[in-house]
């Protein structure tokens, strides 16, 4: 299972695209992402993941944990 869809249902979305219209901020968000280490998924899911739920294309790993911490 990937990252999107690990959030998707912690955060009891029907659908992975409901992860875009979850209330912002989002605190239940933020801590399932912050229990989460970088070494859980790939490089790639945590870019797409950050593009997917922010809008911004991120650099590393780390600066896209960062950003969703940041702006989810």
């Amino acid at each position: 299972m990937g990252l999107l869809d690990i959030l998707a249902e912690r955060m009891n979305c029907t659908y992975l695209s409901d992860l875009r219209f979850l209330p912002q901020p989002n605190a239940t968000l933020r801590r399932a992402v912050a229990d989460m280490s970088l070494d859980d998924f790939s490089e790639y899911e945590w870019k797409d993941a950050a593009e997917y739920l922010c809008g911004v294309n991120c650099a590393s790993a780390e600066d896209a944990r960062n950003t969703i911490l940041e702006r989810a």
